[in-house]
């Protein structure tokens, strides 16, 4: 366990070595922000700026001028090590969380270190100058300590996971669909259990959510101009079901051209037109329902059936600037097999998934070991309705891999015990016979 933490740690900062890396899109607005923010300047906090329309940024943005205020003169570089540094975290607790399911299955164990330090993606997504790795392992840490803390209740374990989640929410808006999940398995916890110790652990969760959120908006609402309001998400909802160029439900920019440009920074106009909008769709699905039905296929297939999850799509700029892995999984004839790997190691990890599910029914789990499942399922829910990314699926994805070790650890025992029992009955038979 600790040569698979120390090589798969030298092994993410030898990926960033392997490329100049540069943040596009919103991570590069985001990164930019923080950096004017960081030297005092406030000039995106208008109508039409960055940080004035997209308010949900924020808790990402906070935490890079924190960064930047505490080192002056570094760059998005740093957040790149930082991701790095996640690795470990997301596969200590990963181990541990199998640990725990698999009753410290050795088999299982080995095979979650085997499949975790092969997952392409998770490397891929280090130079990222955005959320997700490190919200991805402020859940996993928080379900592993989760799992201990129903084991034995410690109050400092309690208020780690509440900062945890507190902390995640504000770097990741999308990981409310994990405290979602987490929130109702607790409460119904507590209730099974008649355990008023859960219960608490669920109001310091909320006043952690609550208070990081206020921390935030207090660092930034005092600079923001008065016209600024943030875009609703309904904007978005309205969007996920356009049929674009860029796949079913994929970014067009129609929720902000509702919002900025039609209704003019109108949020309960806004508001009106997507309901509109929406209710419009709903009604043409209805009377086309062949449609209806392909249109969602094809959305849910361009999230769940893209094995990178748009990993090699997010930061790499000029081919020339690569060297070493980098270069060869991104651009030379190493992509294709790289493709080729990760759609085999996708279908194992979906099967392994399946098996564990149908295990699962057969026995008598503890709820507290399914959060991250739990998380996936609301996470597939909540992809059929947003607007459609595959990096949106992501975090789901590596969630999904406790599980799955388990899952075919599981299939290859009965399937084990099914090969000996027929040898016995082919051999019994055969005795039988010649009697």
């Amino acid at each position: 366990f600790i040569i698979v933490l120390v090589v798969a740690t030298l092994f993410s900062f030898y990926w960033i070595s392997c490329h100049k890396w540069v943040p596009v899109a919103d991570q590069g607005n985001v990164h930019l922000v923080a950096k004017m923010v960081s030297e005092d300047d406030y000039g995106s906090f208008v109508k039409w700026g960055y940080a004035g329309m997209y308010h949900h940024q924020w808790g990402l943005m906070m935490f890079l001028e924190t960064i930047y205020r505490l080192a002056p003169g570094s760059d998005y570089n740093v957040f790149i090590y930082i991701n790095a540094l996640m690795i470990p975290v997301i596969i200590g607790s990963g181990y541990y969380i199998v640990t725990k399911l698999s009753q410290n299955n050795k088999i299982a164990k080995l095979l979650f270190l085997l499949m975790i330090s092969l997952c392409i993606p998770l490397y891929g997504y280090i130079p990222f100058v955005y959320g997700e790795m490190v919200s991805t392992a402020m859940m996993m840490a928080s379900s592993a300590l989760i799992i201990n803390v129903i084991e034995k209740f410690v109050i400092w374990k309690m208020v780690a996971v509440s900062l945890m989640v507190g902390f995640a929410v504000q770097i990741r808006q999308n990981t409310l669909i994990y405290v979602i999940a987490l929130m109702g398995i607790l409460v119904v916890l507590s209730i099974c259990r008649k355990n008023w110790k859960i219960l608490f652990m669920v109001c310091i969760c909320i006043v952690s959510l609550w208070g990081c959120d206020r921390i935030v908006r207090n660092r930034y609402e005092l600079h923001l101009s008065i016209e600024c309001v943030n875009m609703p998400a309904i904007a978005s909802v309205a969007m996920g079901l356009h049929d674009t160029e860029n796949g079913p439900g994929w970014f067009d920019g129609s929720n902000i051209g509702v919002f900025a440009y039609k209704c003019d920074f109108d949020v309960e106009e806004t508001d009106k037109v997507a309901r509109e909008e929406i209710s419009a769709r709903i009604q043409f699905f209805k009377d086309n329902s062949d449609y209806a039905l392909d249109f969602f296929r094809r959305k849910i297939l361009s999230q769940w059936n893209t094995p990178m999850y748009q990993a090699f799509g997010m930061n790499h700029e000029n081919a020339e600037e690569s060297h070493g892995l980098v270069r060869m999984l991104y651009y030379d004839s190493g992509k294709i097999y790289t493709e080729m790997f990760m759609n085999i190691y996708q279908l194992v990890v979906y099967m392994g998934v399946l098996c564990y599910s149908i295990w699962n029914f057969r026995k008598d789990t503890k709820l507290e070991h399914s959060v991250l499942l739990v998380t996936v399922f609301g996470g597939f829910l909540f992809s059929i309705l947003w607007e459609a990314k595959a990096r949106y699926i992501f975090p789901y994805f590596i969630f999904m891999i406790p599980y799955a070790v388990i899952g075919l650890e599981k299939a290859v025992c009965i399937g084990m015990v099914g090969v000996q029992k027929f040898k016995l009955y082919i051999l019994q038979s055969k005795k039988h016979a010649k009697i």
